[in-house]
């Protein structure tokens, strides 16, 4: 268990899916790496990541960092979830050579291995993005992201394309991310939609009024011919370090 652990925080900060993973990557990103896990202590979990990042190495890192907290999660056990954002496939090699055998690691891993177990990790693209500027103002942004997934590429690409663009998609008031998962494990989501907010009654209000809209309606007509739900979680960011601007 010690080595798998270790591994697994190495990982996280080499190249490191659920609702708050994108909730301050305020930069633009094409790639991340998310991972749930059961934290025993919050509080020294996120010390450990802040001094990392505050470091010499960790401020050289290519590379965006949220840790957010579950509202609703389902069956999981999972409590937190960790986001690393990356502007290009070669800021996460030059991320993980930079990382790899450093004393910063293995210290924040000593932290990850007493606190923490790990549940589940995915790798993703990033498809679109709808940033409202202006709209996001909380240090602690909510998001609910749903996990999808589909059956019928190229209908549901034509189908979420209008939705996406629609009135009814653009009036929510926050930002909307839509990627595709790469890599899940055991799980079946290959697709996710995030819908970001300053607080949960925004989000809630915000997400009620399109999912009533016609235009969500054409879009659920025939939804269950390209694509199911596998989940729907609800998360707080609570901390993030953006990608560095040079």
């Amino acid at each position: 268990m010690k080595k798998i652990l270790l591994t697994f925080v190495s990982a996280i900060l080499t190249i490191s899916f659920t609702a708050a993973a994108f909730a301050a990557h305020h930069l633009p990103f094409e790639y991340g790496q998310m991972y749930t896990l059961k934290v025993s202590d919050p509080a020294a979990l996120l010390a450990a990541m802040q001094k990392f990042r505050n470091s010499p190495i960790g401020k050289q890192n290519p590379s965006g960092v949220s840790l957010n907290q579950f509202i609703a999660n389902g069956e999981s056990d999972a409590t937190h979830s960790i986001s690393v954002t990356y502007p290009t496939a070669a800021a996460m090699d030059a991320s993980r050579k930079m990382n790899a055998g450093t004393p910063e690691v293995a210290e924040v891993g000593k932290v990850f291995q007493s606190v923490s177990e790990p549940e589940s990790s995915g790798l993703f693209m990033l498809m679109k993005a709808e940033i409202v500027e202006g709209a996001i103002t909380s240090a602690n942004p909510v998001s609910m992201s749903i996990g999808l997934a589909v059956t019928d590429q190229a209908a549901f690409m034509a189908a979420i394309d209008k939705l996406w663009d629609s009135k009814a998609s653009k009036a929510f008031p926050g930002n909307r991310y839509m990627v595709n998962v790469m890599a899940s494990g055991e799980s079946d989501v290959t697709h996710a939609v995030v819908f970001q907010a300053n607080d949960m009654a925004t989000l809630m209000q915000g997400f009620q009024d399109m999912q009533s809209s016609p235009e969500m309606a054409a879009y659920l007509s025939n939804a269950a011919n390209f694509r199911r739900i596998v989940s729907r979680t609800v998360g707080v960011n609570v901390w993030a370090s953006p990608i560095p601007s040079n």
